[in-house]
Order: structure tokens, then sequence, then C-alpha cells
């Protein structure tokens, strides 16, 4: 009687060994799983994605490099004498209008001014650098528009495309009422601007006071 009971006192001293081994393996895998869901396979945290601001991929609405707002996503990059070159692919506007003023104040503003005629989206940079470039005029709207922000110095006037581009995107910008001077140049007395009652583009004495938003590419 003896034997027996000790023999039964040995089995369930195993039999609980036995389930203890096996808690303590399942919870062994459970952690194993639980550092899978928060490591790579390598075992390298992966770095979350970089913000537009931060140079990463933008959206319409978002804050630029610049600290202006994106207005224009190219569905492939365009070319421009902006920095960015061949492959320019955003463009952002300031937050606020640099000024009111004339397009050109000087002798330009009834005489050709050579390189600003520029519409095309990425246009606006080239056409901006003839116009403070020239002799022809002193101060202006182009000059304005050039002024260092958010620590960028590539702003810019824009053109007549990538004017009526931020018009069509000015609830994502905000702040833009009346009309803004573009730079891209008409005639010799008249340059294209854009204004919140039309989006086509029209033409006005460059000695007239209009509205200024710079812009840049990136």
């Amino acid at each position: 009687m003896r034997t027996r009971l000790g023999l039964l006192i040995v089995g369930l001293a195993l039999v609980g060994v036995g389930v203890a081994g096996c808690s303590s393996t399942t919870s062994g895998t459970s952690g194993a799983v639980q550092d899978d869901a928060t490591t790579s396979p390598s075992g390298v945290t992966a770095a979350p994605a970089s913000s537009c601001s931060e140079g990463g991929a933008c959206a319409i609405g978002d804050i630029g490099p610049g600290n202006g707002i994106v207005f224009y996503v190219a569905s492939t990059p365009f070319t421009s004498a902006a920095p960015c070159g061949t492959s320019c692919t955003y463009l952002e506007a300031q937050t606020s209008d640099a000024g009111l003023l004339p397009y050109c104040v000087g002798p330009g503003a009834t005489a050709s001014i050579p390189n600003s005629n520029g519409t095309a989206i990425g246009a606006g940079f080239q056409n901006t650098m003839s116009i403070t470039a020239t002799s022809e005029c002193s101060s202006g709207a182009g000059f304005t528009a050039t002024a260092p922000s958010g620590g960028l110095q590539d702003w810019y006037l824009p053109s007549l495309g990538e004017g009526m581009a931020l018009y069509e995107n000015y609830v994502a910008v905000g702040g833009l009422e009346g009309t803004y001077w573009t730079s891209t140049q008409a005639n010799a007395k008249q340059a294209s601007y854009v204004s919140d009652t039309t989006n086509t583009g029209l033409t006005d004495p460059k000695s007239l006071d209009m509205n200024v938003r710079a812009i840049r590419a990136f």
C-alpha cells in the first residue's frame, strides 16, 4: 500500500513538472511573436516616412520645404530654370501676399523685357530672373517675389500657367483675393495677371498695382 502511494505521489510530481514546462514554452513563444511585431526580420526598426516639408512625397495642401502650401503636383517632372532643374515635381506658394506693386518700375514698364514671355508651368523662374536682371526695371513685383522666405532663396513670380494653377487650388492655399501679377509679359506695355473672378489670364499695363504671391518649384 505504501509502495503504491509513493508511486502515485511521484507520478503527480512528474505531471506537474511537464505542465510547467509546457507553460514556459508557450510563454516564450508568445514573447517571440510580440517582438516580431515591432522589429523587422533583420532586427532593425523601420524609420517613419519623411513628410513633404522634409523632402518626402507631397500632396496638394501639404506644407512644403519652404513652409509654403503645395498647390501643384505634376504627374511627370517638369523643367525649370529653378534649382530643381529637370526634376521639378511640385509648386508651393507662400501663405500671404508679398505686397501690392506694379509689374515693373522704370522704363521697362513701357518697353519689352527680353526672355520674360514664358507661360508654361516652370517658366516663372526664368521670367522673374529676366525681370530682375534688366536695367529697365528698378523694382516691382518680380523683385519683391524673390525675397528669401522659409530659409530658402529660390522664390519667384509665377508664370501665367503657374498663376492659373495657383487659383485652381485657391482653397488649399488660402488668402487669395483680387488680382495677381504673373511674371509673363504680354507685350512691351502689358503683362498677364490672374484674378479671383477669372482664371483664364488677362493683361493690363505693367505700371498698375496688383497683388504679388511668390511661389517656388521643387
